[in-house]
């Protein structure tokens, strides 16, 4: 597969990845789900990577799914910024 050994993968590349916002969720926070892509541009479907969400300095709980993608809920009012291994993800 992509001309790698078996156990390894494509590094991911928070560049490519998407965040999909605005979403519902409970007690008025919105949701948001990040979808993990490689550096080759296909979407990943296994977890592991460490996401951050952090709000006005408040770091928000990320679930990781197992499938590629993370989700966290956040309040939509003040400044946002998602990391993916470290590095921000551009909110587009």
């Amino acid at each position: 597969m992509y001309g790698l050994q078996q156990h390894e993968l494509p590094s991911l590349d928070p560049q490519k990845c998407t965040i999909q916002l605005g979403l519902p969720g409970p007690y008025g926070y919105s949701r948001a789900i990040v979808q993990a892509v490689d550096k080759i541009g296909f979407k990943m479907t296994t977890g592991g990577a460490k996401v951050e969400a952090i709000e006005d300095g408040y770091s928000h709980t990320v679930q990781d799914n197992n499938d590629g993608t993370y989700t966290f809920e956040y309040m939509s009012y003040g400044s946002l910024h998602v990391k993916l291994n470290g590095v921000e993800i551009r909110l587009k």
